[in-house]
């Protein structure tokens, strides 16, 4: 288990006042062709298991971003920086829609968006996985934990190029929100 990061206080406070959003539209995901089927897709579980920039282990999250090829960058990026790998590690994907209609989201993909209090570029540019390995809670990990006990989803401005990430807290998804994968009856069971 992290050490939890003593900013999340501060976070969590600060959020309870900010004012959610509602998103509708289309968050793409690539994902390996073993989890490509409709559960696998929009569990979070995989994120659960190994943390993420706006989770740590032990939260689901599933993340996406507002255009394919971002998809593609984002999932990439973990494959070559974070986890060592070369490219003959190179591994067919899948690129699926992912139909939100969201009733409580926090929006920083603009900059007029982000509040004053947030240093968005610093948990953008922060090393998260290093840490991880040290045992301890990133910033940008307080910040999403305590988004995904308040609110849905975040949209967010990528760390990797230019373009929105949103990253859906599955297990905060609140009454009448939709959630789901487009044409899921063509993915494999």
């Amino acid at each position: 288990m992290l050490q939890p990061n003593p900013l999340y206080t501060f976070f969590a406070e600060r959020l309870s006042s900010t004012p959610h959003q509602r998103w509708r539209g289309i968050g793409f995901r690539s994902v390996v062709p073993r989890y490509a089927n409709a559960r696998d897709m929009i569990s979070g579980v995989g994120a659960f298991r190994g943390g993420g920039r706006w989770n740590t282990p032990g939260i689901h999250a599933v993340y996406a971003s507002l255009e394919p090829g971002l998809s593609v960058n984002e999932a990439m990026r973990v494959v070559f920086s974070d986890r060592g790998f070369s490219v003959g590690d190179i591994r067919p994907r899948l690129v699926a829609g992912l139909r939100c209609q969201l009733n409580a989201v926090i929006d920083l993909s603009t900059d007029s968006a982000v509040p004053p209090w947030l240093g968005l570029g610093e948990l953008l540019s922060e090393d998260w996985n290093t840490a991880n390995t040290n045992g301890r809670e990133s910033c940008s990990q307080a910040f999403g934990r305590a988004v995904s006990e308040g609110s849905e989803a975040l949209l967010v401005p990528s760390a990797r190029r230019a373009g929105v990430n949103l990253v859906i807290y599955p297990k905060s998804l609140r009454p009448g929100s939709i959630f789901e994968i487009e044409r899921q009856e063509e993915l494999p069971p």
